[in-house]
């Protein structure tokens, strides 16, 4: 599909690597239920069984625990739930509803789940948050906060080797400023910073951008002082953007949705590399046909195996000032 996605467009990529990481079972570390008739908690697909075997296996557990409770009290009027475990097996689960949940439904959902989940209501103003950790490593954990309705990878193995592999390019690189855009709760921003980049995130999701701000504050060398996170939509702030070395971006499946006057604009904020992130080919595909006319070459391309057992990948391309 990659290949594919290039070609149509008449883009000639370097043949990509491909990155592993993890089991291919029980990887998944999220998912999203809805409520039936009847008020019990149900996959939206009513074929998928609660043993699913690409499910973390706290996860799966904790999807397994739901129905034996039964009807739970205040979720008849929930558009969906999302269930999460974080790295260090924490269940977090994330109610979203029309309207603000009233403290009756709040203290009654609560008091249903087990001891220990931590339950958030995506309307307030801050949120419950799980940890993920952001590298391989025997000498400690390094990991970041991530809100109950804030944006996480799936796969928290080959999220990490996505993360290793940024900091490796950059490190070689030589970079020492960045833009992230898209920027979620820091899986990228905070590794450079802790790597002695300064620089400046931007992101939509207030809940996330709080948790990044948190996180650079924790980390040593007064890293917080070398960055700018900024609530903002990603795809209207060029203008506003200071140029620096590294131009990093991880937009939703739609992509940077450039246009022939967007486009240059935005790569003139990249002195020198640009890393572009998609979990969508034919997205990656036509943002890199309008880059790479702006002075770049696409000098490497990493597919990730983010979605084991499906068609789906998460690209990593790095491009050069030519």
């Amino acid at each position: 599909s990659l290949r594919r996605a290039f070609a149509d467009l008449g883009v000639t990529p370097p043949e990509p690597s491909f990155v592993r990481a993890g089991s291919d079972l029980g990887y998944r570390n999220r998912l999203r239920l809805r409520i039936d008739a009847q008020g019990e908690v149900v996959f939206f697909n009513p074929k998928k069984l609660t043993s699913c075997a690409v499910l973390v296996p706290g996860l799966a557990h904790a999807v397994a625990t739901l129905p034996a409770l039964g009807p739970l009290e205040g979720l008849a009027t929930a558009e969906h739930l999302e269930l999460r475990v974080g790295d260090d097996g924490s269940i977090g689960l994330c109610m979203y509803a029309p309207s603000v949940p009233t403290s009756t439904v709040r203290e009654a959902l609560t008091r249903a789940l087990p001891e220990g989940w931590r339950v958030g209501f995506a309307q307030d103003a801050a949120l419950p948050t799980l940890e993920y950790f952001l590298e391989e490593s025997d000498a400690g954990c390094f990991a970041y906060s991530v809100p109950l309705s804030s944006f996480v990878q799936v796969n928290s193995a080959v999220s990490r080797a996505l993360v290793a592999a940024v900091r490796g390019l950059v490190r070689a690189a030589e970079v020492g400023s960045f833009n992230d855009l898209f920027c979620g709760s820091g899986n990228f921003s905070l590794p450079l910073l802790a790597d002695g980049l300064s620089g400046a995130s931007f992101e939509v999701d207030a809940h996330a951008i709080a948790a990044l701000q948190r996180g650079a504050a924790a980390l040593p060398g007064q890293a917080a002082l070398r960055h700018h996170a900024e609530v903002a939509d990603a795809r209207n702030i060029t203008d506003r953007l200071e140029p620096r070395e590294l131009l990093l971006a991880n937009p939703p499946r739609a992509g940077l949705k450039l246009d022939a006057k967007a486009a240059p604009a935005l790569a003139s904020r990249a002195t020198r590399v640009i890393a572009l992130c998609s979990c969508s080919p034919s997205s990656l595909a036509r943002d890199l046909a309008l880059l790479l006319p702006c002075g770049f070459e696409l000098r490497g391309l990493s597919a990730f195996d983010m979605f084991p057992h499906t068609a789906h990948l998460e690209t990593l391309a790095w491009l050069e000032r030519s």
